[in-house]
């Protein structure tokens, strides 16, 4: 059912989204009820049902919102920097710190993990998992337009090993250290990798 066009209905329909956020970001999809999202948030079952028709309508709504919403600060934030392979630097290191700072950041990656497989929505979820492959496709197409990455360097394939790397040490980082040097991990690997893409 549509949500109704309203400040309240939007108010109501970010809350439920932002709870379930904290909630999954906490317990991953499968440990996560909805009663726990009701209960803790002051959210009535009425609302819940009328903006999601379900847990998994839930799921994959907060991870498209989280998706988006942390790709647009991380451009913002990156969009500091004078050339587009330093904002691509820029970028994960401001993504590995906000996953340190803000729990519900942590849901992405969770969602990701847990739903991939998920028999009704794991194909959504994948299309949309997509984004920051796309993104940093896009940066390593304008660093090739101004010679800041060799013309030989396949921008799909290096996307794909940045943001495959990244998650790689996001989940290393969680089992070793609790999440505490995902940052460190991350700039120390781009620091490696980023200069081989310019040199021959």
């Amino acid at each position: 059912m549509a949500a109704p066009a309203t400040a309240k209905g939007e108010q109501t329909r970010r809350q439920i989204l932002d709870a379930g956020a904290r909630v999954f970001a906490e317990r991953g999809y499968w440990g996560a009820s909805l009663n726990q999202l009701i209960g803790r948030h002051k959210i009535t079952k009425g609302s819940f049902y009328f903006y999601f028709g379900s847990k998994e309508a839930l799921a994959l709504a907060v991870f498209k919102d989280l998706q988006e919403r942390t790709a647009a600060r991380l451009m913002a934030r990156a969009g500091a920097a004078p050339t587009p392979l330093l904002q691509l630097r820029s970028m994960f290191i401001e993504r590995a710190r906000l996953n340190s700072i803000e729990p519900s950041v942590k849901a992405i990656s969770k969602l990701c993990h847990d739903l991939t497989n998920h028999p009704k929505i794991g194909a959504e979820l994948s299309s949309a998992s997509r984004l920051p492959v796309l993104i940093t496709r896009d940066l390593l197409t304008q660093a090739k337009a101004i010679g800041e990455v060799r013309w030989d360097v396949d921008a799909d394939a290096a996307a794909e090993a940045i943001v495959g790397a990244v998650i790689g040490f996001e989940e290393l980082s969680e089992q070793t250290t609790g999440g505490r040097d995902f940052r460190e991990r991350v700039e120390r690997f781009l620091d490696m990798f980023l200069p081989s893409l310019s040199k021959v």
